[in-house]
């Protein structure tokens, strides 16, 4: 279910250097299979748990929408 990058993601130009900092795992990169996978699990389980900020507008300010 998740490898990066995945051939579907190519297309899609999903690259680590345009990523939030926030999803990237703080390990380094030593191109060892295992640190690799570690890595890569942890790269998945940040991006589960992100929730990216919400774009400002009146509508999805409840203060400003009168909500």
């Amino acid at each position: 279910m998740c490898g990066y990058p995945a051939s579907f993601d190519w297309t899609f130009s999903a690259v680590k250097g345009r990523m939030p900092r926030e999803l990237l795992s703080r390990r380094p990169h030593t191109h060892h299979a295992l640190d690799d996978a570690v890595e890569q699990a942890e790269l998945m389980s940040n991006l589960m748990l992100w929730q990216p900020p919400r774009p400002w507008n009146s509508r999805s300010d409840p203060v400003r929408s009168g909500l």
